[in-house]
Parts: C-alpha cells; sequence; structure tokens
C-alpha cells in the first residue's frame, strides 16, 4: 500500500488535536496550524528514528520527515480510524511507514522534501538522539515509543515552564525542575531552600504542587492525541511504563 490520500471529507474524526490538521481546507486555519504545530514539534523525532532504524541516511530520513510533515499540512495521509487508530502515536507511524515505502518504490534520487522546508528540524540533535537510544536487540516499537515518549515530556514541560514564566517564577521552575525529569542532576532540598530563601517545608511544597501540575499536563497531553477516554488511560500507562514508573 503506498502514501494514503484519499479525500478527507470522506470520513469524521474525533475532534482531538491530530484530527483538525485535516480541517486546514475547512477554513479554520489558525486551529488547525496551531495543532499541526504541536504535532510536528512531537512526532518529528520519533519519526526520524523510525526512518534512521530503516536504514535511511540522515539526510534522506530529514527529507522524509519533511516531506510526510508537509502533507500532514496540507490534509493528506487520512484513511478511515479503526480501533488501533485512534491513537495518534499508532496512526502516525503506521502513515509514515506506508509514506517511506512509497518514496523508496519512486526511487532515492527523488528528494522526499521537494526541497521546501515544512518545519525546523534540529538534524543534529536528532542524529545524537537516534544513536544515544539505539541499541542491540531494540525493536522498531520500542525506538520510536521511546523517542516519543520523551519528546512528548520535554514538550509538557515547556509548557509548564511557560506558566512558571508567566507568574514571575522563573528561579523556582529552574530550581525544582530537575524533580520532573528522570535524567537530570538534582539539587538538595536543603540546597534548593538556601537558593530560593525559602523554608524547606515551602520549598516541598512548591515541589508537590509542580509536580501534580505537571501530572495533570501530561494527562491532557494524552488525551489530545486520541478518542476517548479509555484510551488515554492506556497511552498514560504505556508513556509511565516506559520508564519503568
Amino acid at each position: 500500500m503506498g502514501v494514503i490520500e484519499t479525500n478527507w471529507r470522506e470520513h469524521k474524526f474525533p475532534t482531538t488535536r491530530w484530527s483538525l490538521i485535516g480541517r486546514v481546507r475547512e477554513g479554520d486555519e489558525d486551529e488547525a496550524l496551531k495543532a499541526y504545530g504541536e504535532v510536528s514539534r512531537i512526532y518529528w523525532m520519533p519519526l526520524y528514528a523510525l526512518a534512521r532504524f530503516r536504514g535511511w541516511s540522515p539526510e534522506d530520513a530529514e527529507d522524509a520527515v519533511q516531506g510526510f510533515l508537509g502533507g500532514l499540512r496540507e490534509g493528506k495521509f487520512f484513511e478511515k480510524v479503526d480501533e488501533e487508530e485512534g491513537k495518534l502515536r499508532t496512526y502516525l507511524r503506521r502513515c509514515f511507514e506506508n509514506y517511506l515505502a512509497s518514496l523508496w518504490r519512486k526511487g532515492q534520487g527523488e528528494k522526499a522534501g521537494g526541497g521546501k522546508v515544512h518545519f525546523s528540524i534540529d538534524a543534529e540533535m536528532a542524529e545524537m538522539s537516534f544513536g544515544s537510544l539505539e541499541a542491540p536487540g531494540m525493536d522498531l516499537t520500542s525506538l520510536y515509543d521511546r523517542q516519543w515518549a520523551l519528546a512528548l515530556l520535554r514538550h509538557v514541560l515547556g509548557k509548564v515552564e511557560e506558566a512558571y514564566v508567566q507568574r514571575g517564577e522563573v528561579k523556582v521552575f529552574e530550581a525544582l525542575s530537575p524533580y520532573l525529569r528522570f535524567d537530570a542532576d538534582r539539587e538538595s532540598m536543603e540546597e534548593i531552600s538556601v537558593r530560593l530563601g525559602k523554608p524547606n517545608g515551602t520549598v516541598r511544597q512548591s515541589l508537590s504542587r509542580m509536580r501534580a501540575r505537571y501530572r495533570e499536563a501530561v494527562k491532557e497531553e494524552i488525551r489530545e492525541t486520541v478518542d476517548n477516554e479509555d484510551l488515554a488511560g492506556e497511552e498514560l500507562d504505556y508513556l509511565m511504563g516506559i520508564f519503568g514508573g
């Protein structure tokens, strides 16, 4: 099966972020562009890793991701949603694999991105991330899903940071946010208390509130990528399971 380019008007989609991408031609341009931007920020790295795992060179993998994201922007790659495709993570992976297969049949001489940049990609960071996660015996699904989880959590952390910046609490975020990341160096509560000039108990309460906001932001992000609450719970459990949490 080649690239999926069915008429997007033929099917009804749940009102989640990923369905909004298909509404670019419907007239709600601002909403669709916002959805497209958020999907691109979260999924370009997992898609890049998938292409690299399939044996594509760094340059061709980047071109393929650019071409695919450009297709999403134009409302392509939609097909009837079944139970499995109710998850954006699974849906995009299947569409992108079809896209790669189609490009391969057309020949490597045809540039996937058509020379047009649709979304900014940090190729150096992508390659470093891919290399650090790839391991002997790791399958494609594990690599793709781990990249998805890392990208989604980074995206959510950015939203939490924005909220703290707006409240003028940048120093609080900088001091406590390492406790939200599994791979970060952390100061002790006592050290943070001294740095912020606040009692230890106050700092611990601030951390508890930050963790609660972060968890709720993750849940909200997941809800935007599925078509029902049951799937949201499954996706959240799966995301936490990737990191053994």
